[in-house]
């Protein structure tokens, strides 16, 4: 997302662009800090990925009263800030969601236990992918879906949190990890020897298949 924006700003000449994040999606208290910042120094316009969809509706009015456009990317915001926002761009969350369900059961079959590993409860673009994900695998198998784990997008906890499952389920067939810190963390040694995996990745999801050697 930085690079395409910053290839875009090259052609926007006489304007300068910021990029700005909070350390986590969690820390949803800063993320808001940085658009009220946005506002008040009287930006021309704000592009936003929102981390939580009711937590940014203030933030956004004042950037709206102070007639500064916002484009919304990959997460929306609740019916309340409807009108505070210009254009939204996203991935179609659920459906990533359910095509990663369904390559997961075209891997692993429709019966056993599989895993869940997400990021940050009710972020917007989360809601989607676990809920289209979920939602699949009940209608379509037999599946047993072990818990779901939040990272708060953070590699070590991810890592923590695989490990963790893998060596609670040693049946575990499969994993889908619902963003990008997941994967990464999929590098890690399998606490079972026995155990080996493959990764599917496709944008911001990703599935681990565990088999045994």
């Amino acid at each position: 997302m930085q690079k395409g924006a910053t290839d875009a700003n090259k052609e926007a000449a006489g304007y300068s662009m910021t990029f700005q994040g909070p350390a986590s999606e969690s820390a949803i208290a800063d993320q808001v800090n940085m658009v009220e910042n946005a506002v008040n120094r009287k930006v021309a316009g704000i592009v936003l990925a929102p981390s939580d969809p009711d937590a940014l509706v203030p933030a956004l009015k004042k950037a709206w009263e102070a007639k500064i456009p916002v484009v919304l990317i990959d997460s929306m915001l609740s019916e309340a800030g409807k009108r505070y926002y210009q254009s939204f761009l996203a991935t179609d969350n659920e459906k990533a969601g359910e095509l990663s369900a369904k390559a997961l059961i075209d891997k692993v079959g429709k019966t056993g236990k599989i895993a869940v590993m997400s990021y940050v409860a009710g972020a917007g673009s989360e809601i989607g992918r676990v809920g289209g994900f979920t939602k699949y695998i009940k209608a379509n198998s037999q599946l047993e879906i072990v818990g779901t784990y939040y990272s708060q997008s953070q590699m070590a906890t991810a890592l923590n949190q695989t490990t963790d499952v893998l060596a609670a389920h040693p049946d575990l067939k499969g994993i889908f990890g619902a963003n990008e810190p997941l994967p990464s963390a999929w590098a890690a040694p399998s606490p079972k020897p026995e155990k080996r995996a493959a990764s599917l990745r496709s944008g911001s999801t990703a599935i681990r298949i565990c088999k045994a050697s």
